[in-house]
């Protein structure tokens, strides 16, 4: 195992020397291009400038979506595929060095230009609780470590990068789109039966796969300041869901790769975490944001030009006439009901 964490570290090192560099240089040229204190306007109190630790969470995005997407892209490609299948080690494993070499390819760059950001810090005026710059380092770590895991099982999943990052995209929304059709679903049928409606969706946005490290940085950059911390629900349960979901894309991930296959490289995505399952969720969002005969056509034009991506032909099987027509009956029958 590590001789191929090892192998694969190799790999990719001038990327990877490249990628340190530009991000240590990009943090320490703004953390010292900025001022540390400010003075508020209005009563010409100083306080602590904490908005230069907005770069690390940008940081932090591209390194967890470029790294599986650098990572897995030899198995899109047949000669990748003959390569790296052609070593002399079972591919449940080989995925699995590739997913351990790739939480460091993460964690070095991300480290090393925190720790050069913060000496930076260290030489300059500021008004810093210097514990709490390091709570944030740990904090947004481990998020980052939970959304690569869920990254890196989703484009696992599909046979081309095109579809990784298609479903990639997909899944950063899903969360708060289920919610807003809950909401919506729920407050169609309160006006049905005469029942006060109610709105739920203002948690929304601490669902979006990204949103834990936003949560982060405004909770411990107050704390970095010095000022009162008020944590939400929402965000509590934001933290536990992604969680939840980086164990689940673990095991989904280990039980997955003892049944890859070669063959299906660049063949359509056949998975079900893909578009066989994404399609019509999102056909269900359309139908419900618009409740009505127009949104019940967007929705089913959705569901069609999925079914046509997918498929990867205008010529659908039958199960995607199935699906199509089936949902096209009860979105109907939803839409005269209500």
């Amino acid at each position: 195992m590590m001789k191929m964490i090892k192998f694969y570290l190799k790999d990719n090192l001038l990327s990877f020397i490249i990628t340190t560099v530009i991000a240590t240089a990009l943090g320490v040229c703004i953390i010292s291009s900025n001022d540390l204190i400010y003075t508020r306007y209005y009563d010409d109190l100083k306080t602590a400038e904490t908005s230069v630790f907005i770069y690390f969470i940008v940081l932090i995005m591209i390194l967890t979506i470029a790294t599986p997407i650098s990572l897995l892209n030899f198995k899109m490609k047949k000669i990748g595929i003959d390569k790296y299948y052609s070593l002399p080690i079972k591919k449940n494993m080989l995925y699995l060095a590739k997913y351990l070499s790739g939480l460091l390819l993460i964690f070095i760059p991300y480290f090393i230009s925190f720790f050069a950001s913060f000496l930076v810090i260290l030489m300059k005026d500021n008004l810093y609780s210097y514990g709490f710059i390091w709570l944030l380092f740990i904090v947004m770590l481990l998020c980052s470590i939970c959304i690569y895991t869920i990254i890196f099982f989703t484009i696992y999943c599909q046979n081309t990068m095109v579809d990784g990052i298609v479903i990639v995209g997909i899944v950063a929304i899903l969360l708060p789109g289920m919610i807003l059709t809950a909401n919506n679903f729920y407050n169609s049928v309160c006006v049905l039966i005469n029942k006060p409606t109610s709105y739920f969706i203002e948690d929304a946005p601490n669902f979006f796969l990204f949103s834990p490290l936003f949560s982060t940085y405004s909770l411990i950059s107050n704390k970095i300041a010095g000022l009162s911390v008020n944590i939400e629900t929402g965000q509590i349960i934001s933290y536990v869901v992604l969680l939840v979901g980086a164990i689940a894309a673990v095991f989904a991930f280990l039980f997955k790769s003892k049944r890859e296959k070669a063959e299906d490289t660049l063949e359509k995505s056949n998975s079900w975490f893909g578009y066989k399952l994404f399609v019509p969720i999102i056909a269900t969002y359309l139908l419900a944001l618009m409740p009505y005969f127009y949104g019940w056509l967007l929705s089913i034009s959705c569901l069609y030009v999925g079914h046509l991506i997918y498929r990867r032909t205008f010529k659908l099987n039958r199960s995607s006439w199935i699906t199509i027509i089936v949902f096209s009956v009860l979105a109907l029958i939803y839409v005269i009901v209500l």
